[in-house]
């Protein structure tokens, strides 16, 4: 067997595994970054030090959940079935943005932005509770309508650079 087709083999083998990571990641609007939160004040937060904090939350997410993808699909010989991604999605990755909601609405908003920030919590807790009920409706290509459609563009209108991405690698 020649090496060329050895190489072509390992790279299929690889692609999997970054699809599902950003198949997981893109749905969900979860981005990359490699910033770190500032120490937060106490008392409503400063605009920047709420997205900075907020992005890092997502950021935890994001390589959670990749690391996840690794342990779970790293090294197979096939591509997951959609039953594989929607126990994928079911087990790891909604489990994970439900936590990442739950810190977000725990920090402090910047004055004033209180009602956008609850308003990406609610529409993040409603888009995986709609996930919950059709896992399937996460099966879909890059750049198609998902249930967190919404939380993501609430996220960026609000500035996070992280939260609600359109590309998790993109950072």
């Amino acid at each position: 067997m020649s090496t060329v087709r050895a190489n072509e083999r390992h790279r299929w083998k690889a692609v999997p595994v970054a699809a599902i990571a950003a198949l997981a990641l893109i749905a969900a609007g979860c981005g990359d970054s490699e910033d770190e939160a500032p120490e937060s004040s106490t008392g409503a937060e400063s605009r920047a030090t709420f997205i900075a904090a907020a992005d890092a939350i997502c950021t935890d997410t994001a390589t959670e959940v990749k690391v996840e993808v690794r342990k779970r699909f790293e090294g197979a010989t096939a591509a997951p079935s959609n039953e594989d991604l929607v126990a994928f999605f079911t087990e790891v990755t909604l489990p994970a943005l439900r936590a990442q909601f739950d810190e977000i609405a725990a920090l402090p908003p910047p004055a004033g932005e209180e009602e956008r920030v609850q308003a990406i919590v609610d529409a993040g807790r409603g888009a995986i509770a709609e996930s919950e009920e059709d896992p399937q409706a996460l099966l879909v290509p890059q750049g198609s309508s998902t249930p967190f459609d919404e939380v993501n563009g609430l996220a960026q209108d609000l500035g996070l650079q992280v939260c609600g991405a359109a590309d998790p690698d993109a950072s």
